[in-house]
């Protein structure tokens, strides 16, 4: 519960206030402040309430589940319940490990990934204990054992575990107070975090003092400014967005502002699925559906590149070597007919009669009844282009086409913190006060992500960091 200071007290912390404190303000105060209601903010608030601290979370959009909510709700671990009852009983953490720090290109934090793998398993197992369904679901490549589950009901987005975690979090006892966004971390003379300064639904500002403060704020793949300076490699192929844009990076500059080091900030996970229609939309486009029934994939110089069925991480790294970052998808009108019965529909968020009428009304997907004109209207080169059709499956007119580029998921780097989730400064020691989980300290994973992980990883250091500042606060 929310505990207004006296004036007494407002006037000695005034004095001892570095910065962030704003004048004038109405003055709360609490136990632990969570800064973000995804994943990470959520599994902290639970396991810092049910500690028995007091936890106020502050979350800037109407609702909380950030990143998570719109996931595929997926999760991986060693070790778990419904791996074991899979019959799968050889896996293990340093497995786990092992694959995770392949995966990404063994840039990783060491630290990080060994605490996250370490605990992954117990992670999905204390959810279902919270009352989150899941299905096993042994079909990810880069796991070398399976250890992949996904949540449901709500198929293919992370709403069950959001639920679960924003219930579970309330029942603890945690304030939750939504459309909040926090815009500054006050600071005392020693440069110790002890509380935030948050503009409500309303306008107005209040301090809020805490004895802890976590950022669990997400990534910055919606902010334009973080992604120039971090990742301008990516940011020259003009790639497209399809993970969440609401995540502005607030986190990271609140970070910095009080010292903290930031590590891995280039690393982007980037999907070769981005495409653009008529009318300016960003859209997901899954090539892969074509490709299954013997569409290919062509750089500008008409020629095949990749392997159409590899893994998704494969063809990106290929789809960045050829000309302007771009590739075409490529397929007749006999694949046409199975691409349309496809349990997966080719364009993310379209159904299949959506992919139809497109295929009519070209805003998206272009149709075309000789491949020269293909070849005229997306700048291939024709003559190699028609000698790649005509070693390739595709005979029957019309041809479909549409034209891909990287499409930015979501951030791998964040605010560096060592693996109790203590925020570190450029010096590599503690900044007093300040934790971090999730996106915004996702270090751990290096330079790719593995399926699963992600989701995983922001309850593992979610969890983590509710436990830590709670032992800090209550002991």
């Amino acid at each position: 519960m929310k505990r207004h200071l006296s004036s007494i007290v407002l006037a000695v912390v005034a004095l001892f206030v570095l910065s962030g404190f704003a004048a004038a303000a109405e003055v709360w105060s609490t136990d632990i402040v969570i800064v973000g209601g995804g994943a990470a903010g959520l599994s902290a608030a639970v396991e810092a309430s049910q500690a028995g601290a007091d936890v106020m979370l502050f979350e800037k959009l109407p609702i909380v589940g950030g990143s998570t909510m719109v996931s595929g709700g997926g999760m991986s671990g060693a070790g778990h319940r419904f791996q074991l009852a899979a019959g799968i009983t050889n896996d293990s953490p340093e497995i786990h490990l092992q694959d995770m720090l392949r995966e990404g290109y063994y840039e990783n934090d060491l630290r990080l990934a060994k605490r996250f793998t370490e605990n992954a398993g117990a992670a999905i197992d204390w959810l279902a204990d919270l009352g989150c369904q899941f299905e096993f679901q042994p079909n990810y490549q880069e796991h070398t054992i399976q250890r992949f589950v996904r949540s449901h009901p709500y198929p293919g987005t992370g709403i069950a575990i959001v639920q679960t975690l924003e219930k579970a979090a309330k029942d603890a006892g945690a304030n939750i107070y939504t459309n909040h966004l926090v815009t500054e971390l006050i600071t005392d003379t020693s440069g110790a975090v002890i509380g935030v300064q948050v503009t409500k639904k309303d306008g107005s500002i209040v301090n809020v003092m805490a004895d802890r403060v976590i950022l669990a704020t997400g990534g910055f793949v919606g902010n334009d400014e973080l992604l120039n300076r971090f990742a301008p490699e990516i940011m020259a192929m003009n790639p497209k967005v399809a993970g969440d844009t609401r995540l502005q990076g607030e986190g990271f500059y609140l970070a910095e502002k009080v010292g903290a080091s930031l590590e891995n900030m280039q690393f982007i996970k980037v999907y070769p699925t981005g495409s653009t229609t008529k009318s300016g939309q960003d859209v997901y486009t899954r090539f892969y559906v074509p490709c299954l029934e013997g569409g290919i994939l062509v750089n500008r110089e008409g020629k095949r590149f990749v392997d159409e069925k590899a893994a998704f991480a494969r063809i990106y790294d290929e789809l960045v070597k050829q000309t302007d970052g771009r590739m075409f998808v490529i397929f007749d009108s006999k694949q046409a007919e199975r691409v349309l019965q496809a349990d997966t529909p080719f364009i993310l968020g379209w159904s299949n009669e959506q992919v139809a009428k497109d295929m009519e009304e070209n805003t998206l997907i272009g149709r075309f009844d000789r491949i020269a004109d293909l070849a005229a209207a997306y700048n291939i080169d024709a003559e190699a282009l028609e000698e790649t059709i005509a070693n390739s499956e595709l005979s029957t007119a019309p041809f479909y086409s549409v034209e891909i580029g990287p499409n930015m998921m979501f951030t791998l780097g964040g605010i560096r913190i060592d693996d109790d989730a203590r925020v570190l400064d450029v010096n590599g020691q503690v900044i007093q006060g300040l934790y971090a989980a999730g996106e915004v300290a996702g270090a751990g994973h290096g330079g790719n992500y593995m399926s699963g992980n992600y989701v995983a990883y922001a309850v593992v250091y979610g969890r983590i960091a509710g436990i830590n500042s709670a032992n800090d606060v209550l002991n």
